[in-house]
């Protein structure tokens, strides 16, 4: 029996692969797929991420297949738009993503993509069929596929670079604040006196992916960073470190450089005051929430809704923080269809109840059995929270309802906006009800004309 999906938040492998390399500065994506594919993938950016990327949206190349290429095969028009793209987009790299109808009729894009080579153009190329899982998906095989393909079409050195590590489980678009917290590791990284290759950003994307062959180490922060971390150890050696989420606060960065010193050398007399800097500063800043903290009881029973890593990143700052009990989880990660096996582990003390699901109306179900008093999640749960009348606040994707630039909620200046967003978001909903049980008083008729 099928059921019916209601909003799921994320795209499918196809949708997560265009997310990734719209973020790569210098490589440009030759979609093999109907129309539909791309101009859904950019509604859905439209809606959900309020982002742009390199080459994105409807500058994005199509073959935009019809039923002539489903029958008698889409190389030719492959091969034509490949021609056309390379002609009006300046890329150093082009990858060729086939889509489910292109995986179902058999096109042979490794034929193509070879035709391609010969004559000197740099094109790899990923089946990117949606029924293989969803857009985390897309990022975690693209980046596998790159790093495995791209020496076939780009010659560089291998040669190890003290001090540089590759950052991989940052899933751009998937991780809302995915600029910000890219930017925020790199200034801790480089404060310990190691050299970030992030992939992402204003910088040469290409480029970056071919350092990531010199590295000397690979930091993971999320279990979707995995595939392309065994894929620089198996081709170059390069071990990897495996870190739940981003760290977030003054502990968690702590915590992080203390299991960052016992895989890499650091400077850790840097390191040292730097922590003690940054608390003597965090103290002074967390003091002026006292009054807020107690007048306005920001202390709440909380559901937080997101991937595994954002939700685990989150929920002990929260608690530690604020005191905030972390009531209910929902951990909306796609995996494979079907295959439970594919999930990570979940992480324990998330909270008292933990869910796995991506159905907008589940999720609603479970805000309004569970005893909470503020959501943290997508954009799709203001609804229930205003409906509940809780305060709510945006940490996940779809976020549809706020511009984001270079906010973080990682490190410690994610530390500072989390904590801001977090009591603006309950003053907001005070007023909000305080207003409300105004104009109620306001209607009733309980007020009398004095007696003359």
């Amino acid at each position: 029996m099928h059921e019916v999906l209601k909003n799921s938040r994320h795209g499918c492998d196809l949708h997560g692969a265009l997310q990734t390399l719209e973020e790569l500065s210098g490589v440009a994506a030759v979609v093999h797929a109907n129309a539909g594919c791309v101009y859904q993938h950019y509604l859905a950016d439209r809606a959900g991420h309020l982002a742009g990327g390199s080459v994105y949206g409807p500058e994005i190349p199509s073959t935009e297949v019809i039923e002539k290429q489903i029958v008698f095969g889409g190389a030719s028009r492959l091969r034509e738009e490949l021609k056309n793209a390379a002609k009006v987009i300046d890329g150093s790299l082009y990858i060729i993503l086939g889509s489910c109808e292109a995986a179902m009729v058999g096109d042979d894009l490794a034929a193509m993509t070879k035709e391609a080579t010969d004559i000197a153009l740099p094109v790899i190329f990923y089946f990117s069929a949606g029924f293989k899982g969803g857009s985390h998906w897309g990022y975690a095989n693209i980046m596998r596929v790159i790093i495995q393909q791209l020496p076939s079409v780009r010659k560089f050195s291998s040669e190890k670079i003290p001090g540089l590590v590759n950052v991989l489980g940052i899933l751009p678009k998937a991780d809302i604040f995915y600029k910000g917290d890219i930017r925020e590791i790199k200034r801790l990284l480089e404060t310990a006196g190691l050299t970030a290759n992030t992939f992402f950003g204003p910088r040469d994307g290409v480029a970056e992916l071919e350092r990531s062959a010199l590295a000397e180490h690979s930091l993971v922060f999320s279990h979707w960073g995995l595939a392309a971390a065994e894929q620089l150890k198996e081709q170059y050696g390069i071990p990897y470190t495996f870190f739940e989420s981003l760290p977030l606060g003054i502990e968690g960065t702590a915590a992080f450089y203390k299991q960052l010193s016992s895989v890499i050398k650091i400077d850790e007399t840097r390191t040292t005051a730097f922590l003690g800097q940054e608390e003597e500063q965090y103290r002074y800043y967390l003091k002026s929430l006292t009054d807020v903290y107690f007048g306005e009881t920001l202390q709440k029973n909380t559901a937080l809704v997101g991937d595994i890593s954002t939700v685990k990143r989150i929920s002990p700052f929260l608690e530690h923080s604020l005191g905030t009990v972390i009531h209910t989880a929902v951990l909306t990660d796609v995996y494979t269809h079907g295959k439970e096996e594919a999930r990570p582990p979940v992480p324990e003390g998330l909270a008292g109840e933990v869910f796995k699901t991506d159905d907008s109306a589940e999720i609603d179900q479970i805000l309004s059995d569970a005893d909470v008093e503020m959501v943290l999640g997508s954009a799709l749960e203001e609804d229930a929270a205003k409906r509940l009348k809780i305060p709510h606040l945006t940490i996940s994707t779809p976020n549809g309802n706020q511009v984001l630039l270079h906010k973080t909620y990682a490190g410690i200046t994610g530390a500072y906006f989390l904590l801001e967003d977090y009591a603006s978001a309950v003053l907001r909903n005070n007023a909000e009800q305080r207003e409300e049980k105004r104009r109620f008083l306001k209607s009733l008729d309980v007020f009398q004309e004095p007696l003359s």
